[in-house]
């Protein structure tokens, strides 16, 4: 696990979520799979978009400057009052392509919500907007429940240089 201040500036951060509304239905994975962009959880009740790497190339340069790892899947991950996910560890998923690590970068400023706090390896992980925490599939995390407000984060899966 490590940590990366300010990964993105806050209106790289505010243009991610901004864009949403206006992409298409469909999204083209790192795979070539053509695939529903939006996924909404039944069990934890987040939704995340997956962005195709042409739609945030200039963004995917500027991480992968600062990460050493080569990004294959760029997701935005909204999280409403009472969503969550409990503790898992994330593994790599053929619709997105070979990877081994993942990357959040918490998009949104953290006081527009309550609840929602991130634990990586047990420990809660505090991250300012712009700020992200990468970590390798075999570190279990999870984020409690929001209480009030929306956590919006962008969670990248990348594979190791």
């Amino acid at each position: 696990m490590k940590y990366f201040r300010n990964v993105l500036d806050a209106d790289q951060c505010e243009s991610l979520i901004k864009m949403l509304p206006g992409l298409p239905e469909k999204v083209e994975t790192g795979s070539g799979k053509i695939i529903d962009r939006l996924h909404i959880s039944p069990q934890w009740n987040y939704n995340f978009y997956r962005l195709g790497r042409e739609e945030v190339l200039d963004i995917i340069k500027i991480v992968e400057a600062k990460i050493s790892a080569d990004i294959v899947s760029f997701r935005i991950m909204h999280y409403p009052a009472g969503a969550s996910i409990g503790a898992h560890v994330d593994s790599w998923h053929p619709v997105d392509g070979p990877s081994d690590c993942g990357m959040t970068i918490q998009l949104n400023n953290p006081k527009n919500y309550v609840g929602g706090e991130m634990l990586m390896n047990h420990t809660v992980t505090d991250l300012d907007q712009c700020d992200g925490i990468s970590y390798t599939y075999d570190e279990p995390h999870e984020v409690k429940k929001i209480r009030f407000g929306e956590r919006w984060i962008a969670s990248l899966r990348a594979k190791l240089r």
